[in-house]
């Protein structure tokens, strides 16, 4: 099974590209080399394994950390109609499909995933497809 296998059968959509401008204001993702543009309605960056932050504090960013943060992310995420979540990590891939599980059990099935990477998964980029598939394959089960 390959990642976007493993994607698709979690009702994951993913979009092969690098972002070049994110439009918070009319909530649009332009991305690099393509006329594509993404709307959203709530976004979800997964920065990865490393505690990153970002150099402001927004009322709108969540680092879910403790249980508050993920009470607020909860709340942002049933508003939404559409959730992207940026990152081509093993985290950016948990993410999208802990989404897509968590709005699945709470009724939300309409509430579309999509899930934005450069390149080939992490997983796939550091120890291969056997591993990679492997993994996904647990991710599932």
């Amino acid at each position: 099974m390959t990642d976007l296998d493993f994607l698709d059968r979690a009702n994951i959509t993913v979009i092969k590209g690098e972002p070049k401008a994110i439009d918070k204001t009319r909530k649009l993702i332009k991305l690099k080399g393509s006329r594509e543009v993404i709307e959203f309605d709530k976004m979800l960056v997964a920065w990865g394994a490393h505690k990153k932050r970002l150099n402001k504090d927004y009322t709108n960013v969540f680092y879910l950390e403790y249980r508050y943060s993920h009470a607020k992310a909860h709340n942002e995420i049933i508003k939404a109609e559409k959730i992207v979540v940026l990152g081509s990590s093993i985290e950016a891939y948990q993410t999208a499909s802990s989404v897509r599980e968590y709005l699945n059990s709470i009724g939300y099935q309409k509430t579309k995933v999509i899930l934005v990477h450069e390149a080939n998964s992490e997983i796939f980029e550091n120890m291969g497809g056997e591993v990679n598939a492997c993994l996904q394959k647990m991710l599932l089960d």
